[in-house]
């Protein structure tokens, strides 16, 4: 690794657990079978952005959903497109993935000096009622009634934003869409407003994260984090964890050792 390529994935996987961010990332393996919510969530994502290019394929795009067998997103999506059908948001074109560059991070023991980037791909980018935003969507089975407020503080919402602000573009926050997908779906929009100092604390913590990320990359230490074992259900790099002596055969483990990143392929979409 010539270069650390960090996103908010990568940044989250990393502060959860170190040794999971070294499969992922150093190891390149991600399991066989896609977890549902990535499922749902990827594939929400790509019909909302097909919509908005052409809100005429409404139908069309419902009925992709639905031949996936994603029969709460199906509905989740039919709400979606008749509430924003009318919507009063211009969408701007030709902003969306993005590399921001943080400098050379230097090992606490000098030994490894690496060049630094943040990256990742915006939702959308629009502007609404005279100002400018970023889109952030979100698709959940469930929408607690703390939820909304939990998602101002989401490091997403503000690393987008932070990142659009260093490409030159004015947000003044995070536009928020949370789509409920279940057999009850709903829409819940919100509006981030987010100043300048709390996009430079955004700015400290990613560097102090990417110093300690080059420090485990020095040293080759990557503890495991037990109590992330069973957040959200097993995490499927537990089986890798408990017989890490067999990692060369991993591929026949059930796990896929991918050719290029997930923020490779973000970096590769850049124009």
């Amino acid at each position: 690794m010539d270069q650390l390529l960090l996103s908010h994935s990568g940044r989250q996987t990393f502060q959860q657990c170190h040794k999971k961010f070294y499969w992922t990332t150093l190891e390149r393996l991600e399991p066989g079978k896609e977890p549902a919510p990535f499922k749902r969530g990827r594939l929400g994502h790509a019909l909302v952005d097909e919509w908005l290019r052409d809100k005429s394929r409404a139908v069309e795009l419902v009925e992709r959903a639905e031949q996936e067998t994603e029969f709460a997103l199906r509905d989740a999506l039919r709400e979606y497109f008749i509430k924003n059908a009318e919507e009063p948001i211009k969408y701007k074109k030709g902003i969306s993935a993005f590399k921001i560059p943080l400098g050379t991070i230097i090992s606490t023991s000098g030994r490894l000096k690496m060049p630094t980037f943040f990256v990742g791909e915006l939702d959308g980018y629009v502007e609404y009622d005279g100002k400018e935003w970023v889109i952030e969507r979100k698709f959940t089975t469930q929408i607690p009634s703390d939820l909304v407020g939990r998602f101002q503080l989401d490091d997403q919402v503000r690393g987008y934003t932070w990142a659009a602000r260093r490409q030159g573009l004015h947000p003044v926050g995070a536009l928020v869409d949370i789509v409920r997908c279940t057999k009850n779906p709903a829409l819940v929009r919100d509006f981030v407003v987010l100043d300048e100092s709390e996009l430079n604390r955004f700015h400290d913590e990613l560097l102090q994260v990417a110093q300690e990320i080059v420090d485990s990359i020095d040293q080759n230490r990557w503890p495991l984090s037990p109590h992330s074992c069973f957040n959200w259900g097993t995490c499927p790099y537990r089986l890798l964890c408990l017989n890490p002596d067999r990692a060369a055969m991993a591929e026949g483990m059930g796990y896929v050792r991918k050719d290029k990143l997930h923020e490779e392929e973000v970096v590769a979409r850049i124009k």
